[in-house]
């Protein structure tokens, strides 16, 4: 007889336990987007291109500000024909300070870290000629940066090695489905090549593509 009490009682509590798991995972379901996507990108391949300028503003600050041309699984990156920065969605905006600096004969090896954050604007306005134009938008991508920017004194150009990693993500919505561009702790790598100005600002223009290099 106890026995069989027993059994109902521990009966009871498992039935008890799993209505009130179905029931969080019912909530949990209610408040998740029913189809969120994101740029299907294996690790080794480009999910971003983009164009920038940059400002270095002596001693140790440095911005460096653009538009996305192309997202890995993401079309209609522009508001008209004429692409570039005043009908792009996407623009970026990087803000760094420079931790090191050496010399080898011509050439100037700079260490900078910092921020950099992606916007999503659904009315292009940006313009280099106002680079904080390029950070007006929805914030749908933060990364933390670590660079090297080689420079060429007599070449008057620069390549740079850009490390990011995702610290957060918000997702948008284009062309009437939800997006986001990376998750949290994916990390990229910028191969970025551009030439220095005579006549500043700004202090360069460059060109880059993002590679995947690690998931989360």
């Amino acid at each position: 007889m106890v026995s069989n009490r027993l059994l109902g009682q521990v009966g009871a509590a498992f039935f008890v336990l799993g209505a009130l798991a179905g029931i969080a995972v019912a909530e949990d379901e209610a408040f998740r987007p029913m189809s969120v996507h994101q740029p299907d990108v294996r690790l080794g391949e480009v999910v971003f291109t983009l164009i920038g300028q940059v400002t270095n503003t002596p001693p140790d600050q440095s911005a460096q500000y653009g538009y996305l041309t192309g997202i890995a699984g993401l079309d209609h990156l522009f508001a008209s024909p004429t692409e570039d920065e005043t009908s792009a969605f996407f623009t970026f905006y990087t803000e760094a300070t420079t931790v090191a600096v050496r010399h080898n004969g011509p050439m100037t090896i700079v260490e900078r870290e910092g921020t950099t954050t992606v916007y999503y604007n659904a009315v292009p306005h940006a313009s280099f000629a106002d680079p904080d134009s390029f950070r007006d938008g929805q914030a749908v991508l933060v990364m933390t940066l670590k660079q090297q920017v080689i420079l060429d004194s007599v070449a008057t150009a620069f390549s740079v090695v850009v490390g990011n990693n995702v610290t957060a993500n918000d997702s948008f919505e284009k062309d009437g489905r939800t997006w986001i561009l990376a998750r949290r702790h994916d990390n990229f790598r910028w191969a970025l090549t551009g030439r220095q100005n005579a006549t500043p600002p700004p202090s360069g223009h460059f060109a880059a593509y993002v590679v995947k290099v690690q998931g989360d």
